[in-house]
């Protein structure tokens, strides 16, 4: 039974430092001032205005260009 207890303690303490690392690593993740939040919300920004100059240049080739005047 004594090994059976150990095993028990052992196992919990193993379960709680892996729920403390996540939540560290999730507390840095969506803290507004973390170093990883802020290089992921450029990243994000970044991907945005790709789409935005793809989806103008786009617009700009086709019939679709509310620019052109000559029309």
């Amino acid at each position: 039974m004594e090994g059976l207890a150990r095993l028990a303690r052992l196992e919990h303490a193993r379960r709680k430092r892996i729920a403390a690392k996540f939540s560290k690593a999730h507390a840095r993740m969506y803290s507004t001032d973390s170093k990883e939040y802020q290089s992921g919300m450029r990243h994000a920004a970044t991907l945005l205005n790709q789409a935005e100059r793809q989806e103008a240049v786009a617009r700009y080739r086709t019939n679709d260009n509310p620019y052109d005047l000559s029309g």
